[in-house]
């Protein structure tokens, strides 16, 4: 069959995120392999992954997974590099630098939008009248009012202190002095955020193969990449040129994230619902393979930026609050807040007054800082309107929040 009749060769990669390959004639006997290793050529012998000698490795957009093949757990680690102010090249990422898309002073809920939105909302019991505006002003007031606990010398958090290549990775690079440390995020909706993205991935990994892993001899192993299910053709080679020819791994396969959360979970069949970061991907798995998927830009971070918003327009007592540039103070409204303190539960429907909403208290502890500072603050609907938008878009608030412009003209 010539090429102009084979209906596999004109297949455009452009149109699927599949890859298309001609099927091979002739028998496996007369087929060559190469190897990176040493670049022998060998007649009808194959490449053999060994699993005490794999690594299995899922980037993310917030955090990268990687683990050895048969450790029962992964080391889960930020997924950043904070590099050094004044030693900063000019490829730092731009685009990646941001963890959200949305700029510090741009906020887009306002008092007047939430108030209306809160009409919106069914309750079992009405608030009294000028409920909100009786909260922000006890908010308002505790910014002042809040407590000081000292520290000791082995509880005091310290700035973490650069390497002599002038750069930190994962949590060391979130804790260093922000004023001295420019953060990048390499990867942004499961893809790379732009064409320097190989580069501090590179050394990201490098740091935590040997670190956290201690592996040396990089070219005694191999490595499985869990890839995102919407992840383009093209990117694989990036992940190829990264495992392949910068880490010097053995050798290197793929799998979609959809088919190893099917196969972990030992099934062949089902729908799997993925909440990032900074995506949504539902995909349907038959019989191992992904048949259909759809992806909506929208994450955990697009909840936690609505959360925040809500918390500035309700007068949240930490006015210096800044979760863009200042890592602790993320790190603070993720752990304090919104992981102890968002739900859906009916009981925060039903609040007869202000006095009986009891205040939560939160601990503010920076590196660098002697004391923890203790605020109070009364939160109601903050808790659960971020998450309640996902049974109820009515309310019209997610689709502010959704990434509609996603530049990879870089590719």
């Amino acid at each position: 069959m010539t090429p102009a009749n084979n209906p596999m060769a004109q297949l455009s990669l452009k149109d699927t995120s599949i890859p298309v390959i001609t099927p091979l004639s002739g028998g496996s006997k007369t087929l060559t392999s190469v190897f990176l290793k040493n670049n022998a050529t060998s007649t009808g012998e194959q490449l053999k992954c060994k699993p005490d000698f794999c690594v299995v490795i899922q980037p993310g957009s917030r955090t990268l997974k990687m683990g050895k093949a048969k450790s029962a757990s992964p080391c889960i680690v930020p997924h950043c590099i904070g590099y050094q102010e004044n030693t900063t090249s000019t490829s730092t990422s731009t685009v990646g630098s941001k963890m959200f898309s949305k700029e510090e002073d741009e906020k887009l809920i306002d008092v007047k939008e939430f108030d209306e939105c809160m009409e919106t909302l069914e309750r079992s019991k009405k608030l009294p009248n000028n409920f909100y505006s009786t909260l922000r002003t006890f908010n308002q007031q505790q910014s002042k009012n809040f407590q000081k606990l000292a520290m000791s010398k082995e509880a005091a958090l310290e700035y973490s202190k650069f390497s002599p290549e002038s750069y930190l990775v994962g949590d060391e690079a979130l804790n260093a002095d922000p004023r001295e440390c420019s953060l990048v995020w390499p990867m942004r909706n499961g893809m790379f955020a732009d064409e320097n993205s190989i580069g501090h991935m590179e050394k990201i990994w490098r740091v935590v193969l040997t670190e956290r892993l201690k592996i040396e001899d990089f070219h005694k192993w191999s490595c499985v990449v869990i890839i995102d299910d919407h992840v383009p053709i093209h990117h694989l080679k990036a992940y190829c040129q990264l495992c392949l020819g910068d880490l010097k791994f053995n050798a290197v396969g793929f799998m979609r994230c959809s088919q190893a959360v099917s196969f972990g979970a030992g099934l062949s069949s089902g729908l799997i619902i993925d909440c990032g970061a900074q995506k949504l991907s539902v995909s349907c798995i038959e019989d191992g393979v992904l048949v259909q998927n759809s992806i909506s830009l929208l994450g955990g971070d697009t909840f936690l930026h609505m959360f925040h918003d809500l918390l500035r327009v309700n007068k949240f007592p930490l006015k210096s609050l800044d979760i863009y540039s200042n890592p602790s103070h993320f790190k603070m409204l993720e752990e304090e807040v919104w992981l102890k303190q968002a739900n859906l539960d009916d009981e925060n429907e039903v609040i007869p007054s202000i006095a009986t909403n009891t205040p939560f208290e939160f601990y503010v502890k920076e590196p660098g800082q002697k004391d923890i500072l203790v605020y109070a603050v009364k939160l109601l609907d903050e808790r659960r309107l971020p998450l309640l938008q996902l049974f109820e878009p009515d309310l019209g608030l997610l689709k502010r929040y959704m990434l509609a412009d996603y530049d990879n003209s870089f590719i």
